[in-house]
């Protein structure tokens, strides 16, 4: 930006450039460390607010729909860590390539030994063990850049990561609020209560690294094309936005 007029055209191509190129090397960091790195870079995507869009939308085209996905060989370990046992001895079937995958974990299908079937949702090996020495990292980068450039202060969202990340990684956790919110409904909202359903937690399956759940097939929020599909009016769905707003 140096030698060009501010908000100039010549001035914004060349910040959107910026701002883009920077964008893109941060997303790679993100996907290179993994783990908190890519929870981060999910936070970074929310705040369209905040944030120059060229880092939002960057991070939202990738660090929504393009998580690292572990080996078997490691959900066999965390199965070992945790219950003493291997997944296709605890279940009947279970697949060994994921269903989906984000920053922390990722989601197998499976079906219990009674004929149930389930989701596991298996945390990424090593995680709990790196998370606190990469929480430290980012917060030290970021408080050196508050220090030289005084008006990039973002200390606040490593705050919020460090005050997060211990309840995301307790999936003992993640269920007991799973089952409270349904209570809360009936409780708070009764004319939307009917409307809300909370998959079963199979808790003989679950540790704070598996949590095991009742499974469902759905579709996105976001697809239209899907919800139709399954002969369910968009309208309706986006009634239900409010039950977001009643949790917030």
């Amino acid at each position: 930006l140096w030698g060009l007029q501010p908000d100039s055209p010549a001035w914004l191509s060349a910040k959107h450039d910026a701002h883009l190129r920077s964008a893109n090397r941060l997303q790679e960091l993100c996907f290179r460390n993994g783990g908190i790195y890519i929870k981060l870079g999910q936070h970074i995507a929310q705040l369209e607010y905040v944030l120059p869009q060229e880092y939002v939308q960057t991070m939202r085209e990738s660090m929504l729909k393009r998580c690292p996905v572990s080996s078997y060989e490691e959900v066999r370990g965390v199965f070992k860590k945790e219950i003493g046992e291997l997944p296709e001895t605890v279940f009947a079937e279970f697949d060994p390539v994921p269903i989906a995958s984000a920053s922390l974990a990722q989601v197998h299908a499976a079906t219990t030994h009674d004929g149930k079937k389930v989701a596991v949702k298996v945390q990424h090996d090593h995680l709990l063990d790196t998370s606190v020495i990469d929480i430290a990292t980012v917060d030290l980068v970021v408080n050196a850049l508050n220090y030289i450039f005084p008006t990039f202060d973002y200390r606040w969202l490593v705050d919020e990561i460090r005050e997060s990340a211990p309840k995301e990684l307790d999936f003992l956790c993640e269920a007991q609020n799973s089952e409270r919110c349904l209570v809360n409904f009936r409780k708070l909202s009764p004319h939307i209560a009917n409307s809300i359903y909370t998959p079963k937690v199979y808790w003989n399956l679950s540790t704070s690294r598996i949590l095991t759940m009742e499974y469902i097939d759905a579709k996105e929020v976001t697809d239209v094309k899907g919800i139709k599909d399954l002969g369910i009016r968009p309208v309706d769905v986006s009634n239900l936005v409010s039950c977001h707003s009643t949790v917030i």
